[in-house]
């Protein structure tokens, strides 16, 4: 019996800002500004050539809640395109675009199927006499805290049954649809196409409960490449494949170097690094590089990079570049903490640095720290409270940097 084959993408957050990105020249802006609908045209050419039955889009289309008419526009042309193929789509609206705001929304092709805001079945006939039935909610508020797996109910006269669900995966509380792993296992679905999270991830094989993350990532947490899943189910299994689309990809790379580098060596060593890149990526990326070194660096090199001459001259190196790697920021971090040495003479300093530091690996207590930042307006956007990973990363690069501080401080006097 033939597979069935279907592309499953989510988050493509049209016409989205980029965040952390200044006086960008006008080839790179530009190039910026399509490429979330670059992406999108890559991965309708992938279903069509791929000849798949139908594409899903689980969720956020656009980034905000009142879409642009250029946005819209591009979008409905990229449906055209899989109208032509005969291909259908079938797409709910997520936390961003949620339909409250559609009333002014431009028409849709016909083969665009845009579920409403009640748990709808939809059925797609496969023509041999087999059919799929596909499950799905649009969200028509920001947010949606009651646990909408509830309203699954699987079509038992179906071939397969797929549901497309744009929500957090959480056992308690949440704000975007929340449900457990165990609460769609129990539906007994053949594929659940997740959308929300923007990081790929496989939360369960057999059946297979999928984010395939945004198609663009939009900000530099939102590293490597981006795309979709081109799924190949059948009675026995389930294929999933990676397609890459991203127009821009964003990148973090970390150097070792030694702390009396001179400044033509470092020059050197950060062009063999964005070169790396460009052979990596082969193609366009965003690029943050990490120094690290175990002592600090000498008085010159350390004030060219302070002063943004080195970010400068690599830019500077990209500006005209179709395949550019555009290098947004240098770090510097010391490899230890230099400050224990400062303490020696008042224990009493050393005692309450690892008390603070203890304190905030305490969840509640980092989150106290950090409550008046995201709770403004525009934080809120761009800010979610960090992961435990993500605090503790953030502890430690801190914990280095303070230290740092503290070393140059006690060598001035």
């Amino acid at each position: 019996m033939k597979d069935l084959r279907f592309m499953h993408i989510a988050d493509l957050h049209l016409d989205s800002p980029f965040v952390g990105l200044k006086q960008l020249p006008p080839l790179i802006f530009q190039t910026m500004k399509e490429s979330t609908f670059k992406a999108l045209t890559e991965l309708v050419t992938i279903a069509i050539n791929e000849d798949v039955e139908f594409v899903i889009i689980a969720g956020d289309i656009y980034d905000e809640q009142t879409q642009s008419i250029r946005a819209q526009a591009r979008f409905i042309a990229e449906m055209q395109r899989l109208e032509q193929a005969d291909i259908a789509v079938y797409a709910v609206t997520g936390n961003h675009d949620y339909r409250g705001n559609h009333e002014v929304a431009l028409s849709l092709p016909s083969n665009v199927t845009l579920f409403p805001s009640e748990t709808t079945t939809v059925i797609h006939e496969l023509g041999d006499g087999r059919s799929v039935a596909l499950h799905g909610f649009s969200y028509d508020r920001r947010h949606i805290k009651d646990r909408r797996v509830d309203t699954y109910v699987k079509d038992k006269t179906a071939s397969y049954n797929i549901g497309i669900y744009h929500g957090e995966e959480l056992t308690e509380g949440g704000n975007y649809a929340p449900f457990s792993i165990d609460e769609l296992l129990a539906k007994q679905f053949d594929y659940w196409a997740l959308g929300h999270i923007h990081k790929r991830a496989v939360l369960h094989k057999e059946p297979m409960i999928v984010y395939p993350g945004n198609i663009q990532g939009r900000h530099r947490k939102e590293t490597g490449q981006k795309g979709g899943y081109l799924v190949t189910l059948n009675e026995l299994k389930t294929k999933l494949l990676f397609k890459e689309a991203a127009a821009i990809v964003w990148h973090e790379c970390f150097l070792e170097i030694e702390a009396d580098m001179s400044l033509d060596h470092l020059l050197q060593k950060l062009t063999e690094q964005v070169d790396a890149v460009r052979q990596l990526q082969k193609g366009q990326a965003f690029l943050r590089i990490v120094i690290r070194s175990n002592r600090k660096l000498g008085k010159i090199v350390q004030q060219k990079i302070n002063n943004n001459e080195v970010l400068e001259r690599l830019q500077d190196l990209e500006q005209e570049r179709d395949d550019f790697v555009w290098v947004y920021q240098i770090e510097q971090r010391l490899n230890t903490d230099v400050s224990a040495s400062w303490w020696q003479e008042d224990s009493a300093y050393q005692t309450h640095w690892l008390g603070a530091i203890n304190q905030l690996k305490e969840a509640q207590a980092f989150n106290d720290s950090i409550q008046e930042m995201i709770m403004q307006r525009l934080a809120r956007r761009y800010i979610e409270v960090p992961t435990d990973s993500e605090r503790e990363q953030l502890i430690t690069e801190a914990t280095l940097l303070i230290g740092q501080l503290i070393a140059e401080e006690g060598e001035t006097k």
